[in-house]
C-alpha cells in the first residue's frame, strides 16, 4: 500500500502567454501602418497558426516526484511484516522487523508506512510509529516528510555495526482493512524496489471471529504456509519470498469467511 507520484493541472503558461500577446499586437500594428490591412490580416493568420503549435507543445507542469530511495549499495536489509487483520478497525496493526546490514556509516532511512489506499488528499491518514532498535547503543527518531506517509528515520549516532536489527510498529486511524471486513476480499500490495531487498516475509494475522482465511499472491511467487490456530484462536498464514528476493511490487489477495458474516 505505497504513494504514487500525481501529475497537477497543467502549469506555467500565463508567464509567457501574456508577453507573447503584447509582442503579437505591436507587430500587427506595425504591419498595418507600412504595408495595409490585407497583409496585416495575412500575418495575423501566420502568428496564429504559429502561436497555437507553441501552445500545444507546451510542456505541462508536475507534481514533484516522491523522495529518491536511498543511495543504492549504501546496504541490504531484510524485513519480515507482521500484518494484523482485527475483528474491528482498532484491531488493525503493523509491525516491521528490519535488519540492515550498512555498507558504511548510515545516518537515516527513507521509508513509507503501510496505509490505506485512498482518492484525495483529504483522505489521507497521518501515521507515526513506534521506533525500537533491539541490538545497538543507537536512538531512532521519526521525521514526517510529506503528506503523503512517507518520513525519515534518523540514527543517533549513526550505524557503523555489521547488523542494526530494528522495528516500526504502528496501528491505521480509521482501520486498514475494512473492505475486508465489509465484503470479505481485498487485496494487499507492496513494493520493494525501493530499497535493496535481502529476505522477505509477511505474517498475516487474523481476528478469531473467521471461519477460513486464504492468501495469494497473484503471480504465485514465494511459499505461503497455513499455521496452526494462535492462543487468541485467530488464524495465521506466513508467506516467504523465493531466495533471492525478486525487486518487485507483489500483490496478494485475501479472501475471508467471517464467522458472524460481514462486518
Amino acid at each position: 500500500m505505497m504513494a504514487y507520484p500525481r501529475l497537477s493541472k497543467a502549469g506555467g503558461t500565463a508567464s509567457w502567454l501574456i508577453p507573447a500577446a503584447v509582442t503579437l499586437v505591436n507587430v500587427l500594428l506595425v504591419v498595418a501602418v507600412s504595408a495595409g490591412t490585407r497583409v496585416a490580416l495575412a500575418v495575423v493568420g501566420v502568428l496564429a497558426v504559429a502561436f497555437s503549435a507553441a501552445l500545444l507543445r507546451r510542456p505541462r507542469g508536475t507534481a514533484p516526484l516522491p523522495e529518491p530511495p536511498d543511495p543504492p549499495g549504501s546496504f541490504t536489509e531484510d524485513l519480515e511484516l507482521t500484518v494484523w487483520i482485527g475483528a474491528t478497525p482498532k484491531g488493525d496493526r503493523i509491525l516491521e522487523r528490519r535488519r540492515t546490514r550498512p555498507a558504511h556509516r548510515l545516518a537515516q532511512r527513507k521509508l513509507s508506512p503501510i496505509s490505506p489506499y485512498v482518492a484525495t488528499d483529504t483522505d489521507k491518514v497521518s501515521i507515526t510509529p513506534t521506533l525500537r532498535v533491539k541490538n545497538a547503543p543507537v536512538e531512532a527518531s521519526w521525521m514526517p516528510i510529506d503528506t503523503a506517509g512517507r518520513g525519515i528515520v534518523h540514527f543517533v549516532p549513526a550505524v557503523t555495526c555489521e547488523t542494526l536489527e530494528w522495528e516500526l510498529d504502528y496501528t491505521i486511524p480509521g482501520g486498514l482493512w475494512n473492505p475486508l471486513r465489509s465484503v470479505g476480499l481485498d487485496v494487499f500490495r507492496y513494493d520493494v524496489r525501493t530499497f535493496p531487498i535481502g529476505r522477505f516475509s509477511i505474517l498475516f494475522m487474523f481476528a478469531a471471529n473467521v471461519d477460513a482465511v486464504s492468501v495469494q499472491e497473484r503471480n504465485r511467487r514465494g511459499t505461503t504456509s497455513y499455521l496452526e490456530r494462535g492462543e487468541q484462536g485467530g488464524r495465521s498464514i506466513l508467506w516467504t519470498a523465493d531466495v533471492p528476493t525478486l525487486a518487485t511490487r507483489y500483490e496478494w489477495d485475501i479472501r475471508v469467511d467471517w464467522a458472524d458474516g460481514p462486518a
